[in-house]
Order: structure tokens, then sequence, then C-alpha cells
């Protein structure tokens, strides 16, 4: 039961913070007993061992109506197909979002068609960063095709397992550009 409930009280703290501009899901410790922290800048650090479907569907739900956060880092957090299906639901809609970083979490195909199906119709993100995934050359593909259509123009997916010539041509060819 206090499980359930620390999952409620994590979903009011970002629901009710209206300055976040900048939303860190992650797995690593920050110090301290604490399950968050906000910075200046609006900055907000949620500790968590691994992101469960549950609070990638609050996520989804607040991501929908939310228009403060800007940048959302889900690195190292072990989302699912089931959450990263939930997270597509959650961008289709937010208008508020500019910079995504996915950096380490074993991405694969059916995720990474779940994220390209919430990015699609997105016209507000424009930076995206998907390192150190699993992303094959099918996900490489979703990537490209989504692309064509979107308004991304930074891109990285070093450290994958991508490595078909046309495809990594065809992505150049989309002219992004290298994210700093």
């Amino acid at each position: 039961m206090a499980g359930k409930n620390n999952k409620i009280y994590e979903y009011d703290i970002v629901n009710d913070i209206k300055s976040i501009k900048t939303l860190i899901l992650t797995h690593r410790s920050y110090g301290g007993p604490k399950s968050y922290r906000i910075e200046k800048g609006g900055k907000f650090y949620l500790k968590l061992h691994q992101i469960h479907d549950v609070r990638i569907k609050y996520l989804s739900e607040i991501l929908k109506t939310n228009k403060t956060i800007t940048t959302l880092y889900l690195n190292s957090s072990q989302i699912s197909d089931v959450g990263m299906k939930y997270l597509s639901n959650g961008l289709k809609t937010n208008q508020a979002i500019t910079k995504i970083e996915i950096i380490g979490n074993g991405m694969d195909t059916e995720q990474i068609k779940y994220l390209c199906g919430g990015l699609k119709n997105n016209k507000t993100i424009s930076h995206l960063k998907i390192q150190d995934n699993s992303i094959n050359n099918d996900g490489l593909k979703y990537l490209v095709e989504t692309f064509e259509n979107n308004s991304i123009m930074h891109l990285e997916i070093d450290y994958n397992n991508n490595h078909d010539v046309e495809l990594l041509k065809r992505m150049e060819n989309l002219n992004l550009q290298k994210m700093d």
C-alpha cells in the first residue's frame, strides 16, 4: 500500500509544481534520503530505481496538458514497451517539450516504433538524444521515416546497433545537426 501512495505522491509533486522546465527522471542517486530535488532554473529531479508503467502513465497524462516542461531526461530509466506506449501518447499532444534525452535504456525496435508514433506529428520537439540503446536497422528505419516530416533538427543516435549504410545516408540527407 505504501508503494501505491508513493506513486500518487510523486505524481502530485510533478503536477503541482508549475515552474518546472526540466524534468529529470533517473535511477541515479543524488545523495540524501529525499526522493526528489528542485534546482534553480526549474530543474526537477525525481530519483527512481525504475520508472514503472504506472509512473510513465502519470507522466503521459501530465505531458498532455503541461505547458512548462520543455526538457525531458529519461536516462537509464528502464522503460518497458508499455511505458513507452504511454509516453508516446503524452508526446502526441504536448506543445512545450523541445528536448528529449533517452540514454542507456536498451530501447528496442518496438519501443522506437512507439516513440516515433508520439513524435510523428509533434512540431515542438527539436532535439532528440537516444544514445546507447539497442536500436537496430529496423528501429533506424522508423526514425528516418518519422523525421522526414518532423521538426527534429538535432539527433544523436550513437552507440546503437544500426549499420545499414543506406538508412544512415537517408538520415544524413535529412539535414539534421549534431547536438551540442
